[in-house]
């Protein structure tokens, strides 16, 4: 966004239609600005400052009710400076894109990281594909069909290229970057959808929010597969810090704690001046400025970020705070004969919580609770 960039929604629907080229299956393709078009283009004079307010998002909700999210000016203009950042890296540290590319997201635009990052994508020079709703059979169509050569997905769709029988990797060879976000990534997701697509060059995890901005953490292009299942770096722009506490105990090996950011990017404040948000906002930060995201992660020697959970997801057994994740991967890992599972913390008189699994096992298998609490214990 120009500093000197209009707040006001000033856009003629009719015109922004007539540039815009609707396709079947409900997809639509974002062509190019061509030079002729850069050149008769005519910025709106305008008096707003980097302070004034651009966006409101609404936060996911997980933790509690959703909060309405301002973005300024000053905020939008900072994803600008980070994408030339990047872009004009000598040594080429992350993946950016040009006008030879064409995205596909799955984001809806209500989603600070599906509008975003397809303005991202846009001010790039690439070509944007978008869909009304997600249908699967649709989503592989396009693919094909306009030689889509990234995609912007979360892990559920992730997943779904990992395992769904009616995806034909012969007719997905023009992929070559998948980046992945909005929640934590499973390792063998990664790994297995790699595998499945040879022409595929990288699975990128990105790590953002709402509150601290839509790319916060982004994998390096030259990372070796000893970092599957990690978000990455801190980009351009991010100061980033682990607050641990003596009751989360995790390894020695590793940083462990909730992650706390300073960021350009991110937001000015909740939208409602009332108490409560006041409280809200203000709680969000602590004496340094760094904004408190409620999420759980490791660092390894190396600096790289691995997602571990939310704090609030934590189960309290007899003063201790045990992650869920840890459980399940622990379990996972150990019994091949698990495909899913889930941890949840149950009230018990003497402990507090008692941590309890929800388990499905593959076709054919046997495993009984004994021997889960067994290897537990």
């Amino acid at each position: 966004m120009l500093p000197n960039s209009s707040t006001k929604n000033d856009a003629n629907p009719t015109k922004l239609n007539s540039r815009t080229k609707v396709l079947q299956r409900s997809a639509t393709v974002i062509p190019e600005t061509s030079d002729e078009n850069r050149k008769s283009f005519i910025w709106p004079n305008s008096d707003a400052s980097e302070d004034d307010d651009a966006m409101i998002f609404f936060s996911s909700g997980t933790t509690g009710p959703p909060k309405a999210i301002v973005l300024s000016q000053k905020s939008l203009n900072a994803y600008l400076i980070l994408m030339n950042t990047l872009k004009t890296d000598p040594n080429e540290s992350f993946v950016t894109l040009s006008n030879k590319d064409t995205v596909y997201g799955v984001l809806p635009y209500f989603h600070a990281g599906g509008l975003l990052t397809t303005l991202l994508m846009l001010a790039q020079g690439a070509k944007v594909l978008i869909n009304r709703r997600f249908h699967e059979d649709e989503f592989l169509e396009n693919i094909s069909k306009y030689e889509v050569s990234v995609l912007l997905l979360v892990p559920p769709i992730l997943e779904f290229l990992c395992y769904a029988p009616k995806v034909d990797p012969t007719k997905l060879s023009t992929v070559q970057y998948i980046f992945v976000g909005a929640a934590k990534v499973r390792p063998e997701h990664e790994l297995g959808v790699i595998k499945r697509l040879p022409y595929l060059n990288k699975v990128l995890q990105l790590y953002g929010s709402t509150e601290a901005g839509v790319l916060v953490f982004m994998m390096p292009q030259s990372v070796s597969s000893t970092k599957n299942g990690s978000t990455g770096l801190p980009l351009p722009g991010v100061e980033a810090k682990v607050s641990a506490s003596p009751s989360l105990e995790y390894s020695t090996n590793y940083t462990y704690g909730e992650l706390l950011l300073k960021t350009t990017t991110q937001m000015s404040r909740y939208l409602n001046n009332d108490s409560e948000e006041a409280e809200a906002s203000e709680s969000l930060f602590d004496e340094e400025g760094f904004m408190k995201t409620g999420d759980l992660v490791r660092v390894d020697s190396d600096g790289f970020y691995y997602i571990v959970g939310r704090l609030k997801e934590l189960i309290k057994v007899r003063g201790w705070q045990v992650s869920p994740y840890e459980l399940e991967e622990a379990l996972r890992n150990r019994f091949n004969a698990i495909t899913d599972i889930g941890i949840v913390g149950l009230p018990a008189d003497s402990d507090g919580e008692q941590p309890t699994a929800v388990v499905v096992l593959a076709p054919g298998t046997m495993l009984s609770a004994g021997e889960i609490e067994q290897y537990v214990e």
